[in-house]
């Protein structure tokens, strides 16, 4: 399961579609619709490192 946690829908497109392109039709794959609830970023401080250090984490979906 895949979940679109931006407020916006996310198009995916097969690799044969070229950079550059204008039409979003053209090898169009899937579209993700955006949860009800979208999710928000935040910036973590952290106690243990110097003030001004910032934990971001990312997560990443193989295969798309």
């Amino acid at each position: 399961m895949l979940l679109n946690l931006t407020p916006h829908p996310v198009r995916l497109y097969s690799t044969e579609r070229e950079d550059g392109i204008d039409d979003l039709d053209l090898h169009h794959r899937e579209v993700i619709a955006p949860e009800p609830t979208p999710a928000r970023l935040a910036t973590i401080e952290l106690g243990t490192q110097m003030d001004g250090t910032e934990l971001v984490e990312f997560g990443h979906r193989a295969e798309l």
